[in-house]
């Protein structure tokens, strides 16, 4: 990124709106915002996994007039990130090289996190990449079969390999996800009141628990058999457990502190059993002592989810005819410290040992999550408006393929 970068931001923004006319940010950021007035401590973190969206309507907010900091940042990388696709839109327009389902993708992922992290995980691969000399190539998906991200040529033209990315969040290898819990929260809440179906005590939290042992469906409409069981379940306002899965229950509990602290509600929920992936608490001053949350009932295993994903990567999206490898993101050092990637313990070695297995896999590309660094020492004018975007990349290569590994090194480890 140049310095003048920052003065694309109107362009940038106004093509993304030409590109999604419904603007579908807004929706992402209002639903959090209105969560976040009756959430106790968990707003921010919805923000912060929801970059693109916040972003682009911190710009509609303020333009330039950010503070120094988180709403600058955000909005920063929004920019970076929606000139990235909007310039592969452009070429994809035009009969070029690009992913064909890129508009699907990018509307998408204001409604999943997950799915908008891993595009900017491709897309930043492809364009880190193409700027180290590699063409890249999209392949295209035949509908109920799935494949590779890319197909990367060297430098020189030589053998293509396959490239298959995948990106892992700090709740990976819970069966329910924060954002799950809180689509949930927000679809029963839409449906069902609080303060009608709980009872009120003096001096006591009342909080309705959700248990959720399975995966909440992506389909709107598996999404929408899921709430109408519990909104039905709920409504009946008795125990239920459909031996299925899910459970719901209620709790009338001592207040722990001070009953008129704004937090007294959820942290009486935390001390109650189950993983906790979201909380809403009541908004209406008087029934502040009234909860909804959903717990995670499932086994936590993250390393097992890691190698199933990886797993199912190497051996059905990989096609097998090719040389291929995987390239994995760990956000925010999820599964140990990023600094251990290349030690011979760790569980970034152990899993390329399983993975190489395989005939066709030769390396095993891993990633930290991207953030945004200075580009200038000493700039001019304000430090934040000099930065672009970086991760930590290290790769683990099989020994015993005949792939042209000096190669692949050559392009990655120096980085």
């Amino acid at each position: 990124m140049t310095a003048p970068f920052i003065t694309e931001f109107p362009a940038i923004y106004e093509r993304v709106a030409t590109l999604l006319p419904k603007k579908p940010w807004r929706k992402t950021v209002n639903d959090i915002e209105l969560l976040s007035r009756q959430i106790a401590g968990r707003g921010g973190q919805e923000q912060v996994e929801n970059p693109i969206a916040f972003g682009l309507t911190f710009w509609e907010r303020h333009h330039y007039d950010q503070p120094v900091g988180y709403e600058w940042n955000t909005m920063l990388e929004a920019m970076l990130f929606s000139k990235r696709v909007l310039d592969l839109w452009d070429v994809v327009e035009q009969g070029g090289l690009g992913p064909p389902d890129l508009k699907k993708r990018f509307t998408g992922g204001f409604k999943f996190a997950a799915d908008m992290r891993a595009l900017q995980f491709e897309l930043y691969m492809a364009a880190t990449l193409s700027s180290r000399g590699c063409i890249i190539e999209w392949p295209e998906e035949s509908k109920g079969i799935e494949t590779f991200d890319l197909l990367v040529y060297l430098p020189g033209g030589t053998t293509p390999f396959e490239l298959e990315c995948k990106s892992f969040a700090g709740d990976k290898g819970f069966a329910v996800r924060m954002a799950d819990g809180h689509r949930v929260i927000g679809a029963v809440l839409e449906r069902v009141s609080l303060s009608d179906t709980l009872s009120s005590e003096d001096g006591r939290v009342s909080i309705l628990t959700i248990s959720i042992s399975n995966p909440v469906p992506k389909s709107a409409t598996e999404f929408k058999a899921l709430i109408d069981r519990l909104v039905c379940a709920i409504q009946s306002r008795k125990a239920y457990d459909d031996n299925n899965g899910i459970r719901i229950q209620y709790d009338y509990c001592e207040v722990v502190g001070d009953p008129d602290h704004q937090d007294a509600c959820i942290n009486t929920a935390y001390r109650l059993p189950g993983p906790m992936v979201a909380f809403v608490r009541c908004s209406d001053i008087e029934d502040r002592l009234m909860g909804i949350r959903v717990i995670s009932e499932a086994d936590i295993k993250l390393w097992d989810e890691v190698e199933k994903v990886a797993r199912k990567a190497m051996d059905v999206q990989l096609t097998g005819t090719r040389p291929g490898a995987l390239a994995l993101q760990f956000i925010n050092d999820t599964v140990e410290p990023f600094d251990n990637v290349l030690g011979t313990s760790s569980q970034y070695h152990r899993l390329s040992e399983k993975l190489f297995k395989r005939e066709h896999g030769v390396a095993l590309i891993l990633a930290s999550s991207i953030e945004l660094y200075p580009e200038m020492p000493e700039p001019p004018y304000r430090a934040d408006a000099f930065q672009t975007e970086a991760c930590k990349v290290a790769a683990l290569y099989n020994p015993s393929h005949d792939f042209p590994i000096a190669k692949l090194k050559a392009l990655l480890d120096p980085y």
